[in-house]
């Protein structure tokens, strides 16, 4: 028998919840709570004395049943025993100095530090060295930066192996680093951060095994300590947002260019390519009629007088009009009729100075061909380049909106709405942040038919939860257990107007990535566990983005 066994009966016709434990017993079932909850968690409970008081549940001390006022008597003094044998009193604590002197803080070892962890951006590695070099004696997984090539390079126990290049916006945990900062690959330049926070937290996506695991920042030792490891497979590898250039579209038609509204980008560039390209050959045969006439000139006079005849210089009709072959390029009218030669090259001439000199702006190459005719960019040979390295400016701006898109949107679109990245998923039929936040329900120890607690404390029961200060979408959850098991994960808000159901069915765990659940700001998060035998250390990870 446990040193303090408490058995809770029902008999009383229906079905019973101890609110504030969390706990649903069934009618004419018991539970053996000590082996469930602290002994603080029993003494706690107001809602359970209630019930015992009431006669509603029946008190069982491990060998034989209490009355009513019995079993409230013991669930109370023998926790005040408890209390008495395993924790200082208020005066003892008080007291200081000499025999009386119980606890010292400045005197504890490796005391923790109180606080909730701050999520920051998550960073790709953990870096042993940002150098030309390798450094020396790596262990199996370590990663270092080759700053001649700015790639990653991991250790595989006999070789360095290459991870692929650094971009721009890369974040790493340099170890070289006193205080361990993180560092931030900007516009091809390692740059080192202001120190992290205590308590700051960071996910890191590759610690060493391929897999991602959870550090968090002391600045009493000025460094990162591991959480734990945590196995997303292959749904957040890539957390940052990359498009092709047949991804973005192009909102307008374009006349001159030719391109359709909402043309991807690739089509608007290829559009003007195109355009470019009639312009330049125009421009090529303008000047190459002008040659051959000049030719014709050389050949035929001596410098003196004219030697032609009405059979070798033929002036009598009309000229073919390039705008058949051209007709975006402005130009002169064509000469026709029975015309001299002057004339004749006058026209030519005419003609290529009419002729652009230096193509459309892309406003205009937009436009061409109709009203958003070049939005669209076929990408047929290489990638499409914006090229800002050498510069201080960026290479692309999105003008932020005051509201998220509602016209002819398609999946994969972008916007910048209220000073943050957005992603149109068609799927969900919704614009998602590029952002992405996670948290995490647990309770150790044997658990079935609870709340589960969260990072920040405990979460006993449904009267509170994690706030949600934004409108938002749970797009993937991942559950865990440490010994196979089944159990029903519920998130949702305290109402139980908007949950989900994350299910383990004899296993360790499960995972989904295709969830849609709206959750709304000022909503309570919370997470209750259905069971209907105990399962061991519940886990369970939410993946939330913003919506608009």
């Amino acid at each position: 028998m446990a040193m303090w066994t408490v058995i809770i009966k029902n008999n009383s016709g229906g079905d019973v919840l101890i609110e504030d434990l969390g706990i649903e017993i069934a009618d004419t079932t018991q539970e053996t709570l000590s082996d469930m909850y602290t002994y603080d968690e029993l003494a706690g409970s107001d809602d359970l004395r209630t019930l015992v008081n009431a006669g509603t549940l029946v008190v069982n001390d491990g060998s034989g049943d209490l009355s009513a006022a019995n079993g409230v008597l013991y669930l109370t003094f023998t926790q005040r025993k408890y209390l008495s044998d395993n924790h200082w009193t208020k005066t003892e604590l008080a007291a200081t100095g000499g025999a009386n002197d119980r606890v010292d803080w400045s005197q504890v070892a490796n005391a923790p530090s109180y606080g909730a962890p701050e999520w920051a951006d998550p960073v790709k590695y953990r870096v042993t060295a940002i150098a030309a070099t390798a450094p020396g004696s790596p262990a199996v997984g370590d990663v270092y930066i080759d700053t001649d090539d700015d790639h990653y390079y991991k250790w595989t126990g006999s070789a360095w192996n290459d991870e692929g290049a650094a971009s721009n916006g890369d974040l790493v945990i340099n170890l070289a680093n006193p205080q361990e900062d993180v560092y931030e690959l900007v516009t091809g330049t390692w740059t080192e951060q202001a120190q992290s926070a205590n308590n700051e937290a960071r996910l890191v996506l590759d610690d060493g095994d391929g897999k991602q695991a959870q550090y968090v920042y002391s600045t009493s030792t000025n460094s990162w300590a591991k959480i734990g490891d945590v196995d997303f497979g292959d749904h957040l590898a890539d957390l940052p947002a990359r498009h092709n250039d047949d991804q973005i579209q192009v909102e307008l038609a374009y006349t001159n260019i030719g391109s359709s509204a909402n043309d991807g980008l690739d089509d608007v560039l290829n559009d003007i390519d195109t355009q470019v390209g009639a312009n330049a050959t125009a421009a090529s045969n303008a000047a190459s009629a002008a040659a051959a006439a000049q030719s014709d000139i050389d050949d035929h006079t001596d410098g003196t007088a004219s030697k032609h005849d009405a059979s070798e210089i033929d002036v009598e009709g009309q000229g073919t009009d390039p705008k058949t072959d051209y007709p975006n390029i402005a130009q002169p009218a064509w000469p026709s009729g029975d015309v001299d030669l002057e004339t004749v090259i006058d026209g030519i001439d005419a003609a290529i100075g009419a002729l652009p000199g230096s193509g459309n702006t892309l406003d205009e190459a937009y436009d061409e061909g109709g009203a958003g005719a070049g939005r669209t960019i076929t990408v047929d040979s290489n990638a499409v380049k914006l090229d800002a390295s050498s510069q201080t400016n960026a290479p692309l701006e999105l003008v932020p909106q005051a509201s998220a898109p509602s016209t002819d949107l398609q999946d994969g679109q972008v916007s910048v709405i209220d000073d943050e990245l957005y992603v149109y998923d068609a799927t969900r039929t919704k614009w998602l942040s590029v952002a992405r936040h996670t948290i995490v329900f647990g309770r150790r120890g044997n658990t079935k038919n609870k709340y589960l607690n969260f990072f920040g404390g405990s979460l006993a029961s449904n009267n509170t939860g994690l706030r949600l200060p934004w409108d938002c979408v749970i797009t993937a959850m991942s559950a865990q257990l440490d010994a196979t098991g089944t159990a029903t994960f519920t998130v949702r808000e305290s109402t139980l107007t908007r949950t989900v159901n994350q299910v383990v069915t004899a296993a360790l765990g499960s995972h989904a990535t295709n969830i849609n659940q709206n959750m709304n700001a000022g909503d309570l998060l919370e997470c209750y566990l259905a069971a209907s035998s105990n399962v061991q250390d519940p886990l369970i990870l939410i993946e939330i983005a913003k919506r608009k």
